[in-house]
């Protein structure tokens, strides 16, 4: 049976201080001088149980900014796999409306258009829709302009919108929601590849466009379908600042800094709060959907 634990590390936990003994220390000294394993008597107990890592057994549960699955450290478990199994925003930030697409032609081309916008998709599909419905919706970075990050795809502009392209596809009896991500922005879904449910495949996509020589990288998202009442609503992940991953790393981190611990345990990454006007704010309706979050951990997820 999985034990998850909810590690709470919000806004409080933001007015950190730098000690002065730690001034003029190396990365990796100051990382060991933060998170010192002798003090707390985890590297006693690992030493005695080498075999007690968390694998299989333990889930934490972040709840913050949301954190970066390509960050070292969490990428992977000791055993492979994805460290991160499951990362949901509740917070509403990354929530994209999506309305049924209707398909024209527009000057010989296969045009899918809502009241919300429109972009080009080719007929063929690599995971074509089993009911031929078009879902389509929209994500501009003007949301996050009270973020830490509002240029998403690092490309130094700040104005970009980006087409999602929704559709059931997979056996009949057993279909599921599949996402084409527009990665360029240029509207057009030709040759983009399809993701999934984030809880099934651990995929996560990034938006294109930054020149390869600059110091940014773009966010990593991911993403999951709810279709809980009359149209389905396209929920992002993603980290808007480094606070939710460094408690991440700090919980569950595998080989930071050639530092052993208890490396085998699992990650769900909740994304809590969201930024308005520069202020942070904690999502109210979080406490009714993390429980039904937690309670479909152990069936949903192997």
């Amino acid at each position: 049976m999985r034990h998850v634990g909810l590690l709470c590390c919000l806004m409080a936990a933001l007015f950190c201080f730098t000690p002065g003994a730690a001034r003029g220390a190396t990365e990796a000294e100051a990382f060991r001088a933060y998170l010192s394993r002798d003090t707390i008597g985890a590297a006693e107990f690992t030493s005695r149980n080498p075999e007690w890592d968390g694998r299989g057994d333990v889930v934490v549960a972040v709840l913050d900014t949301g954190i970066d699955m390509s960050a070292p450290g969490l990428r992977e478990l000791p055993q492979g796999g994805a460290k991160v199994i499951e990362a949901r925003d509740f917070s509403g930030q990354g929530d994209v409306t999506l309305r049924r697409a209707e398909v024209i032609d527009q000057d010989g081309r296969d045009v899918l258009r809502t009241d919300d916008g429109w972009a080009h998709y080719p007929r063929e599909l690599p995971l074509p829709p089993i009911d031929g419905r078009y879902w389509l919706g929209f994500l501009d970075e003007a949301r996050f302009a009270g973020s830490n990050v509002t240029d998403i795809n690092a490309n130094g502009r700040e104005d970009d919108t980006f087409a999602f392209l929704v559709v059931r596809a997979g056996p009949a009896e057993k279909p599921r929601w599949v996402i084409y991500p527009d990665r360029d922005g240029d509207r057009d879904f030709t040759g983009e590849a399809p993701v999934r449910d984030y809880v099934f495949n651990q995929e996560v996509f990034t938006f294109g466009g930054a020149p390869p020589e600059g110091p940014e990288t773009p966010l990593v998202f991911a993403a999951t379908v709810v279709d809980e009442g009359a149209r389905p609503t396209l929920s992002l992940h993603t980290a808007d600042h480094s606070h939710g991953t460094h408690c991440a790393g700090i919980a569950a981190g595998f080989a930071l800094y050639d530092r052993d611990g208890f490396d085998g345990d699992e990650a769900i990454p909740i994304s809590v709060t969201r930024r308005d006007a520069g202020e942070f704010a904690l999502y109210p309706g979080v406490p009714v959907e993390l429980e039904l979050l937690l309670a479909r951990v152990p069936p949903a997820l192997p």
